[in-house]
C-alpha cells in the first residue's frame, strides 16, 4: 500500500493512529501459555511497522501474547483506525478469524 501511495504522490490522511498491527497469542493454540512464544517478539509486525513509520504512518502493535484482549476491544470502540493488520502463521487461522470477526462488529 505504501508503494502505491508513494508512487501516486498522495498521502492518505488518516487519524493520528493510522495502522494497528495485531499479533494473536500462540499460547492458546499450542496448549502452553507463557513458554517459548512469550520470549519471541512479533518481528514480522515490527519490520512492517518500521517500514510504515519510515513512510510517514503512525502505527501501533498489539501483541496479544503480552497484552490483554481488552486493549484491542477498547481500541476498536474508541478509535477511528482505518487499517488493521493481523499477523500469524497457518496454525493460528482460527484465532486470526476470531479476531477479524470481532473487528467487524
Amino acid at each position: 500500500m505504501a508503494d502505491k501511495i508513494r508512487n501516486s504522490g498522495t498521502r492518505i490522511n488518516f487519524n493520528p493512529l493510522d495502522i494497528v498491527l495485531i499479533q494473536p497469542n500462540y499460547g492458546n493454540v499450542y496448549g502452553f501459555k507463557k513458554d517459548i512464544s512469550s520470549v519471541l517478539p512479533p518481528l514480522n509486525l515490527m519490520y512492517l511497522s518500521s517500514y510504515l513509520k519510515k513512510n510517514g504512518y503512525n502505527t501501533k502493535i498489539i501483541d496479544l501474547e503480552i497484552e490483554e484482549e481488552k486493549v484491542l476491544e477498547d481500541l476498536l470502540k474508541k478509535s477511528e483506525v482505518k487499517i488493521f493488520g493481523i499477523g500469524g502463521v497457518s496454525s493460528l487461522f482460527q484465532r486470526v478469524k476470531y479476531i477479524a470477526e470481532k473487528m467487524k462488529c
